[in-house]
């Protein structure tokens, strides 16, 4: 039986069948390093040539500049119709805030992102064809993406602009600047219109009640020749007129009030609640009750004699209304003062100035990054590339096969 040849190595040894197989778990990093530097003209050639490529990248990329301006959020003063209803007590006094401003930062914030503005640049600068959009909102969309604006702690607004003229990104910046003041008068005048519009009609209508209620009670003094009441219910009459004064303000008031909230709204059921009790007080007065105390100065209407009611009836009703009409003649003259004054000017600390560097991209980022990847690719190909070693060839016996 002849014997099967057998693989022999350089030097005439003899092995068995199978070559042990090498332990290759983990990185000899000696083996490794020696490798790359075996190697190191295949990598520095390919590290350059990443870097010219990140420069490539860098410099064909289109510059982008960024404009930015600084403004100061007004603080709108507290309307002077506000001021004469906290003066009022109560429930009137509650809503007063809601008459005033709040902080408008943020509300400015949303103004100068508002589709007015954006369409006067759009149109202004001929950004449509600047951006290449085919539609105008197209145009909006990318203006708003370019565009941005925050305000902070210390109560800026910061409005910062990005294109590739630096002069145009300034320009931009300056125009929001500008349109927000005219947009800011605009709002300004017509809410100080409303409210104006609003007390005048009021106003007016009063003041026919009242020339109403002033020709009822010559007539009944003319009729029962009542001109003269007891001091008691003087004071009487002056409560229940005061009381329906004041239900009838409030009632004004909630009305103004309706005009921006729900009925759901907390300060609009406080004040249904608080006009709900004045008229249970108004109504013990005018009515009368059973549990009257003892020694009470106001008795109610129905207790006076009936010879001077019909006369102290009149009497309430041209007292109700002139206090009504006092009331309402303040909100109307202050509303006009509202609507006279001008809105608060928004001041620029900073105005946008051309930048004189890019804001985009960032070259060297760029370029040092093209080569870092260069560089880690060709360590990572040298590294996985550097396979088994070269089996050893296979010498045959000189001898030819062994024979058994």
């Amino acid at each position: 039986m002849t014997e099967t040849p057998e693989r022999v190595r350089q030097g005439g040894s003899r092995t068995s069948g199978f070559d042990e197989v090498p332990d290759t778990d983990g990185i000899d990093l000696r083996e490794f390093c020696a490798r790359l530097a075996s190697r190191w003209k295949f990598l520095l050639a390919i590290t350059a040539g990443g870097t010219v490529f990140g420069a490539l990248v860098a410099f064909l990329l289109p510059s982008m500049y960024t404009a930015t301006a600084l403004i100061i959020s007004p603080v709108k003063a507290q309307s002077l119709s506000s001021i004469l209803m906290g003066q009022l007590g109560g429930v009137a006094g509650a809503i007063a805030p809601s008459l005033g401003f709040k902080d408008p930062a943020e509300q400015f914030i949303g103004i100068l992102g508002s589709r007015t503005i954006v369409d006067v640049l759009i149109g202004r600068f001929a950004l449509q064809k600047v951006y290449g959009s085919r539609t105008r909102e197209d145009a909006r969309r990318k203006l708003l993406r370019r565009a941005s604006f925050s305000s902070g702690k210390d109560s800026m607004i910061r409005i910062s602009v990005e294109d590739r003229d630096p002069r145009r990104a300034a320009d931009l910046a300056n125009a929001f600047i500008a349109e927000l003041n005219q947009q800011n008068d605009r709002l300004a005048i017509t809410e100080s219109a409303q409210r104006r519009v609003f007390f005048e009609r009021e106003v007016e209508t009063e003041k026919n009640t009242l020339s109403d209620a002033e020709r009822t009670l010559k007539e009944t003094e003319q009729r029962t020749g009542v001109v003269e009441v007891g001091e008691q219910a003087q004071v009487v009459i002056g409560a229940i007129a005061r009381l329906r004064a004041e239900i009838a303000v409030q009632e004004v008031s909630l009305d103004r009030l309706r005009l921006g909230e729900t009925d759901e709204n907390p300060q609009v059921a406080a004040q249904q609640s608080g006009i709900s009790t004045l008229r249970n007080e108004l109504s013990k007065l005018e009515v009368g009750t059973r549990s009257q105390r003892s020694g009470d100065p106001l008795v109610p209407v129905a207790d006076v004699p009936q010879a001077g009611l019909e006369y102290l009836r009149a009497l309430r009703e041209v007292k109700y209304h002139n206090s009504l009409l006092e009331v309402l003649a303040k909100q109307f003259e202050a509303a006009k003062i509202d609507e006279a004054k001008e809105a608060p000017a928004i001041q620029v600390v900073d105005a946008a100035v051309p930048p004189e560097k890019t804001s985009f991209p960032p070259r060297v980022p760029i370029i040092v990054m093209g080569a870092a990847l260069s560089a880690a690719v060709g360590a990572l190909y040298v590294h996985f590339s550097k396979g088994e070693s070269s089996p050893e060839p296979l010498i045959s016996n000189p001898a030819g096969p062994e024979i058994v």
